[in-house]
């Protein structure tokens, strides 16, 4: 948040809700992959098959950039 805070002052690149998304989005990857080793073994299992962003990132295409 304090970055995206940053970026909204003079001369930044401006507050981005998708940078924030994109966070957010990883850091609850990163606690459900790691709050156990079962569900370290059913991530691992999961993206074995592929990965899809579409499945682990919320729609931000008309998140506004301020």
């Amino acid at each position: 948040m304090m970055k995206e805070q940053m970026d909204a002052l003079t001369g930044g690149s401006g507050f981005s809700f998708g940078d924030l998304a994109a966070d957010l989005a990883g850091v609850r990857f990163a606690v459900s992959a790691t709050h156990s080793e079962a569900a370290a073994v059913a991530m691992q299992d999961l993206l074995r098959s592929g990965f899809e962003v579409n499945n682990f990132f919320p729609p931000a295409k008309d998140l506004p950039r301020t």
